[in-house]
């Protein structure tokens, strides 16, 4: 059985639309994974005492790094593993966390 043109452009427009609605979710999907990540950032850097100044690039340079793990991991937005890139993140911003900081607090 052959389509009449008008139903064969008609379901392609609807795969392309399919197509779009897809990557509009996927899209949609990876942001709030996004924000969640920054937001978890945030409360780490703080606890971490990390300087107002460094957080923003702290927590872009997690989110970045967070967001290029496999599809199947990025819904599983897990505590620990933010705190580790967060430590990372902070190495290379400069910003003494914790277990980097070597300076002496004794008299």
């Amino acid at each position: 059985m052959k389509l009449p043109p008008f139903l064969a452009v008609g379901a392609a427009l609807a795969l392309v639309g399919c197509d779009a609605a897809t990557d509009l979710a996927k899209d949609q999907l990876g942001e709030q994974i996004r924000t969640t990540v920054v937001e978890q950032c945030q409360s780490v850097s703080e606890s971490l005492n990390i300087a107002n100044e460094l957080v923003t690039p702290v927590c872009e340079c997690t989110a970045d790094t967070f967001m290029e793990k496999s599809a199947d991991e990025l819904t599983q937005v897990d505590q620990a593993r933010v705190e580790e890139i967060v430590r990372a993140c902070a190495s290379e911003a400069g910003a003494a966390t914790p277990e980097t900081n070597t300076e002496s607090t004794g008299g």
